[in-house]
């Protein structure tokens, strides 16, 4: 489980809301889990609200990248890529344990996520802090 907190903080206000959005929606698949609705609607509603959350994150972390020439955009994007085709890839109608599907993707978003934040976002956001662009 993961629950917001000021650690995850990368101080600038837009990016913090946004990963904000991003734990709500890790915490509707822990209800999932935790309720046992393991049908196919539920596994492609939480895949679709991924798919279109992060595609809004994502670009408006790589604007600002573009826009004030940050010097490890390439690294950054690389990691956002790699979400994006795992989550582009998943093939909800041909899972056979939808239950395992769910368990292997919150423990795969957490760890995602608090790595992405705790690393390379906050060296995103104290460069954006370094130059005044917060």
């Amino acid at each position: 489980m993961i629950t917001w907190s000021d650690e995850f903080s990368v101080s600038h206000i837009e990016i913090d809301n946004q990963h904000k959005k991003l734990i709500l929606i890790i915490e509707e698949l822990v209800s999932i889990i935790h309720l046992k609705d393991y049908n196919y609607i539920n596994i492609v509603d939480i895949v679709n609200k991924l798919e279109n959350y992060i595609k809004v994150h994502f670009e408006f972390e790589e604007n600002l990248m573009i826009k004030y020439s940050y010097p490890y955009l390439e690294i950054h994007t690389k990691e956002h890529n790699e979400l994006r085709y795992k989550i582009q890839n998943t093939l909800v109608f041909e899972l056979e344990f939808p239950d395992e599907f769910y368990t292997e993707t919150l423990i795969y978003l957490v760890d995602w996520l608090t790595n992405h934040i705790m690393k390379v976002d906050k060296q995103l956001g104290e460069f954006l802090s370094d130059a005044g662009k917060m």
